[in-house]
Protein backbone atom coordinates (compact mmCIF):
# COMPACT_ATOMS: atom_id res chain seq x y z
CA UNK A 1 0.00 0.00 0.00
CA UNK A 2 3.14 2.66 0.95
CA UNK A 3 4.51 1.29 -2.28
CA UNK A 4 0.61 3.21 -4.10
CA UNK A 5 1.09 5.88 -1.98
CA UNK A 6 4.43 7.15 -3.40
CA UNK A 7 3.83 6.27 -6.88
CA UNK A 8 0.76 8.18 -6.72
CA UNK A 9 2.44 11.21 -5.27
CA UNK A 10 5.03 10.45 -7.79
CA UNK A 11 3.05 10.75 -10.50
CA UNK A 12 0.87 14.28 -8.70
CA UNK A 13 4.66 15.81 -8.57
CA UNK A 14 5.30 15.03 -12.10
CA UNK A 15 2.07 16.29 -13.23
CA UNK A 16 2.45 19.24 -11.27
CA UNK A 17 5.74 20.36 -12.67
CA UNK A 18 4.99 19.25 -16.24
CA UNK A 19 1.61 21.38 -16.05
CA UNK A 20 3.38 24.16 -14.40
CA UNK A 21 6.13 24.27 -17.14
CA UNK A 22 3.72 24.02 -20.03
CA UNK A 23 1.61 27.39 -17.85
CA UNK A 24 4.98 28.78 -18.45
CA UNK A 25 5.28 28.59 -21.69
CA UNK A 26 1.59 29.08 -22.82
CA UNK A 27 1.86 32.66 -20.85
CA UNK A 28 5.18 33.44 -22.52
CA UNK A 29 3.02 32.93 -25.88
CA UNK A 30 0.50 35.60 -24.80
CA UNK A 31 -2.41 33.54 -22.66
CA UNK A 32 -3.90 35.55 -20.54
CA UNK A 33 -5.67 33.60 -17.72
CA UNK A 34 -6.59 34.61 -14.10
CA UNK A 35 -4.75 32.53 -11.61
CA UNK A 36 -7.48 30.73 -11.05
CA UNK A 37 -7.78 29.78 -14.07
CA UNK A 38 -3.96 28.60 -14.05
CA UNK A 39 -4.77 26.83 -10.86
CA UNK A 40 -7.34 24.67 -11.76
CA UNK A 41 -5.28 24.05 -15.16
CA UNK A 42 -2.64 22.66 -13.27
CA UNK A 43 -5.01 20.71 -11.21
CA UNK A 44 -6.91 19.09 -14.26
CA UNK A 45 -3.65 18.28 -15.32
CA UNK A 46 -2.93 16.24 -12.25
CA UNK A 47 -6.16 14.72 -12.71
CA UNK A 48 -5.89 13.31 -16.17
CA UNK A 49 -2.36 12.30 -15.24
CA UNK A 50 -3.76 10.16 -12.16
CA UNK A 51 -6.44 8.58 -14.76
CA UNK A 52 -4.11 8.04 -17.20
CA UNK A 53 -2.18 6.36 -14.92
CA UNK A 54 -4.96 3.97 -13.52
CA UNK A 55 -6.28 2.88 -16.84
CA UNK A 56 -2.65 1.60 -17.41
CA UNK A 57 -2.94 -0.44 -14.55
CA UNK A 58 -5.88 -1.74 -15.76
CA UNK A 59 -4.72 -2.77 -18.85
CA UNK A 60 -1.47 -4.22 -17.47
CA UNK A 61 -3.62 -6.45 -15.35
CA UNK A 62 -6.17 -7.80 -18.24
CA UNK A 63 -2.64 -8.36 -19.86
CA UNK A 64 -1.44 -10.66 -16.80
CA UNK A 65 -4.71 -12.41 -16.32
CA UNK A 66 -4.84 -12.79 -20.16
CA UNK A 67 -1.17 -14.17 -20.46
CA UNK A 68 -1.87 -16.40 -17.24
CA UNK A 69 -4.95 -18.24 -18.38
CA UNK A 70 -2.94 -18.62 -21.79
CA UNK A 71 -0.25 -20.08 -19.85
CA UNK A 72 -2.60 -21.95 -17.42
CA UNK A 73 -4.26 -23.52 -21.09
CA UNK A 74 -0.70 -24.22 -22.22
CA UNK A 75 -0.11 -26.46 -19.32
CA UNK A 76 -3.41 -28.33 -19.41
CA UNK A 77 -2.49 -29.32 -23.18
CA UNK A 78 0.73 -30.55 -22.35
CA UNK A 79 -0.44 -32.47 -19.45
CA UNK A 80 -2.96 -34.07 -21.86
CA UNK A 81 0.00 -35.37 -24.12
Amino acid sequence: MATNKINTALIKLQARQKSEKMLETMIKLGLDWTEADQKKFIEDEIHNRLNQDEMLRELMSYREEEMEYKNNNNNEEYDNE
